[in-house]
C-alpha cells in the first residue's frame, strides 16, 4: 500500500527516493527488530498458545513502552499514571494466567504454555523498545511516512529472511527447520 501511494502521489522519483540504500540502512534497527518481534510471536503460536492468552500477555507492551519512554524518549508521566498501568497490566496477565493454567494439568503441557508466554512477553517488549526505536529514527525525517514505511518493510524483510536459518539452527523441533525434508 505504501507502495502504491508512494507511486501515486511522487511517482517513479517518489520510489527512488523511497529505496536509497542510506536511509534504509538507517530503518534496519528497526526492521530487525519488527522482524524478530514477528518471530517471537510465530513460535509461540507454534508452541499452541491460544490467540486470547497472547492477547492478555501482551498487555506487557504497555508499561515497558511507559518505562521506555521515560529513558529514551525523556517522556514524563505521574506516578499515579505508572501505578495505574502497573495495576491494570499486573491484573490483566493474572487473570490469563490464572484462566491459562489448571493445578490439575499435567506439567509438560504446563511448561509448553509457559514457554509460550515468555515468548508472547518477549515478543511485546521487543514490539516496545522497536516503537520507541522507530519514533527515535525517524522523528527528524522530513518526508512522508508513507517512504518512511517502504524503508521499514525493506528491513524487516530482509531481516526476517535472515532469521530463518537462525531459526532453523536454534530450534529442537524439526517441523521449524525449513530445509529439512518431510
Amino acid at each position: 500500500a505504501a507502495s502504491s501511494l508512494t507511486l501515486w502521489t511522487h511517482g517513479r522519483a517518489g520510489i527512488w527516493e523511497a529505496v536509497k540504500w542510506r536511509k534504509i540502512l538507517k530503518c534496519f534497527p528497526a526492521g530487525f527488530l519488527f522482524a524478530v518481534q514477528a518471530t517471537l510471536m510465530n513460535m509461540a503460536y507454534s508452541r499452541g498458545i491460544s490467540a486470547a492468552l497472547a492477547l492478555i500477555l501482551g498487555r506487557v507492551y504497555i508499561p515497558v513502552a511507559a518505562t521506555g519512554a521515560r529513558c529514551v524518549l525523556g517522556k514524563l508521566y505521574m506516578w499515579l499514571e505508572y501505578a495505574a498501568i502497573g495495576i491494570l497490566t499486573l491484573s490483566t496477565v493474572v487473570f490469563g494466567y490464572l484462566k491459562a493454567f489448571d493445578i490439575t494439568d499435567d506439567s509438560s503441557q504446563s511448561d509448553g504454555k509457559l514457554f509460550a508466554g515468555l515468548l508472547v512477553m518477549a515478543s511485546a517488549t521487543t514490539a516496545a523498545f522497536n516503537s520507541l526505536l522507530t519514533e527515535k529514527l525517524l522523528k527528524d525525517e522530513q518526508v512522508e511516512f508513507h517512504l518512511q514505511k517502504i524503508r521499514l518493510d525493506i528491513a524487516s524483510s530482509i531481516s526476517a529472511l535472515g532469521l530463518i536459518p537462525v531459526i532453523g539452527a536454534i530450534t529442537t523441533r524439526v517441523q521449524d527447520i525449513p530445509w529439512v525434508t518431510r
